[in-house]
């Protein structure tokens, strides 16, 4: 068979490179919702994760959403030199403690169960199966449904109620991959 044949009918790298974006931006959405960590301050304001974000949507070129909803490495470092790590935290804490005084109510297992069938949609792409690869991408989709509701009502309490520049940053990253993954304009 030629290399062209080859290209035409083995779109694996390209789907099994998706899936596993999607997967790390499962995980950075539980990151984004949850209590914020001094690692994630850390990478916000050095500017790791204005890069880590916008490589997450990559795989869709011109249509990747993150670069709008993320801090330039210019704004970041900006903030790092005006407001210390310790009070940058303390602030993005309170915020939280403010908007979610009882929890957010979102299971940390269903993201990383999510991410997992990522991981596995990735692998069966990688080994051709590409049947199963969609079947996992089918019930990723189903699985996220009945917690679609929750999620945007989080983006937008936070979106809505957050005093803090970086909690509409959260709260937008969220929402431009909970767009991706339903198909559906969360972001609006």
């Amino acid at each position: 068979m030629s290399d062209e044949a080859t290209a035409a009918n083995h779109p694996v790298p390209t789907m099994a490179t998706a899936a596993m974006l999607r997967s790390a931006a499962w995980l950075l959405s539980l990151e984004l919702v949850s209590e914020p960590t001094e690692g994630l301050m850390e990478r916000i304001r050095d500017g790791r994760f204005s890069v880590e974000a916008i490589a997450l949507g990559s795989w869709l070129g011109d249509q990747n959403p993150f670069p709008e909803h993320v801090p330039s490495q210019k704004i970041a470092t900006s903030r790092a030199k005006r407001v210390p790590l310790d009070e940058d935290l303390r602030r993005m804490r309170a915020d939280h403690a403010r908007i979610f005084p009882d929890g957010t109510g979102l299971d940390p297992a269903w993201f990383t169960a999510q991410s997992a069938a990522c991981d596995a949609e990735a692998q069966a792409w990688g080994e051709g199966e590409n049947e199963r690869a969609r079947t996992l991408r089918r019930e990723q989709f189903e699985s996220l449904q009945p917690h679609l509701e929750a999620l945007t009502g989080w983006c937008s309490t936070m979106d809505e109620r957050t005093g803090e520049l970086l909690g509409k940053i959260f709260a937008r990253t969220v929402a431009a991959h909970l767009s991706i993954e339903s198909g559906r304009d969360v972001v609006g």
